[in-house]
């Protein structure tokens, strides 16, 4: 076992110094507050033949427990099973599974150090671009613990989810490049829908002061994945605040917006 000490720099910097001094065939990770079964590292072993194997895993609350489920079974990636795939929450997180350190050296895959929240999933999602099938384990090898204070409840700027997104449409585009008749429209609207519903609850729902209020619904406006969110009519099922919201979005009334957004929250 080697332990490297690093000024702290985040959870990204982190793991990508344990990239970097790698010296087996495969990497994994664990979160400091997480716990794995015993036999972790063998079960993924045995089932790692195809170069990614994923595990179920069990999320750990103060309160109550939940389970990520998955089937025993090879998955060949394609245009048929790429979005079932990325709609999957085991494909979102880093842990759980093991990698071949091959690929994350050739490829130079690392966790963006600029983004504090979406950078497991493109993590996780830059690896799938590089591989052709995944092998899912149905055992619960890893525990993943929910604290009220974790790194899963931090907040993202604007500006932040405005980058995310850039990254994840480009990211998506590569699938688009490999699997040809992938269609990107159904992921990139709902992670569009979610880092924005995160966003605008946040930074602009809990902003008191006018000005402010509206200089943040200004930028959001001015962004092009929210502009195709907006303007999607089929995607997401919507109730009749939601349908206001996207007209007044959708029309650039800056003003109305904001003031609606004071007896609205976005969902």
């Amino acid at each position: 076992m080697r332990v490297f000490h690093k000024k702290n720099g985040g959870v990204s910097s982190a793991r990508n110094i344990g990239i970097e001094n790698s010296k087996g065939n495969w990497v994994t990770f664990i979160d400091s507050d997480d716990w794995v079964e015993k036999d972790y590292l063998n079960c993924l072993l045995e089932n790692n033949e195809e170069g990614f194997a994923v595990s179920a895993y069990i999320y750990e609350r103060e309160y109550n427990i939940s389970y990520e489920k998955l089937n025993d079974e090879l998955i060949t990636i394609g245009p048929d099973t790429l979005t079932g795939i990325l709609m999957k929450g085991a494909f979102t997180t880093p842990y759980s599974k093991l990698y071949k350190y091959e690929i994350l050296k050739n490829e130079n895959i690392r966790f963006n150090c600029k983004l504090t929240s979406g950078e497991d999933t493109l993590f996780v999602w830059t690896y799938l671009l590089y591989i052709d099938k995944i092998k899912t384990i149905d055992r619960f090898t890893y525990h993943y613990c929910i604290t009220e204070n974790g790194l899963s409840n931090k907040r993202i700027s604007i500006d932040e989810s405005m980058f995310a997104m850039d990254c994840f449409y480009k990211l998506l585009l590569e699938f688009q490049k490999k699997h040809k008749n992938f269609d990107i429209r159904v992921r990139h609207i709902w992670l569009v829908d979610q880092f924005f519903k995160k966003v605008i609850n946040e930074e602009v729902c809990e902003n008191k002061i006018i000005y402010q209020r509206r200089k943040k619904i200004s930028k959001i406006l001015k962004n092009e994945s929210f502009d195709c969110l907006v303007k999607d009519k089929a995607i997401m099922p919507k109730g009749l605040k939601r349908k206001i919201f996207d007209f007044l979005a959708k029309n650039k009334y800056l003003t109305l917006l904001t003031l609606y957004m004071y007896f609205y929250k976005y969902n």
